[in-house]
């Protein structure tokens, strides 16, 4: 018998769980194996909305990323944010966000 909280064994006969207080069940419930996968870094921005765009863009596209920095990219806007794909992926999302490193041209010049 297991805790499913704290995952403890007990031994048979026991029902509840003496730390936690919860019924304790024959198996634990099962959790995933999660495999490590590189990632390199394929685009950089200290700006909110470009930052909000790439990643719509990467979600249209079904391009699973990471990201790093964007908890403290919220609270302080001159932090630069990175977003992390697996390495065959760089060059797809570059040309995918390569337009929002390019400097906009003011409306009169367009």
């Amino acid at each position: 018998m297991y805790c499913p909280k704290c995952a403890v064994e007990y031994q048979d006969g026991y029902y509840w769980c003496s730390d936690c207080l919860v019924h304790l069940v024959h198996e634990l419930p099962y959790e995933p194996v999660y495999d490590y996968v590189k990632v390199v870094t394929a685009f950089e921005t200290t700006d909110r909305v470009i930052f909000a765009i790439a990643k719509g863009l990467l979600e249209a596209e079904g391009i699973t990323y990471t990201s790093i920095g964007e908890e403290f990219f919220n609270l302080l806007s001159v932090t630069p944010v990175q977003i992390r794909v697996e390495p065959e992926r760089v060059k797809e999302v570059q040309a995918l966000l390569a337009d929002l490193l390019k400097p906009s041209k003011p409306i009169d010049q367009v």
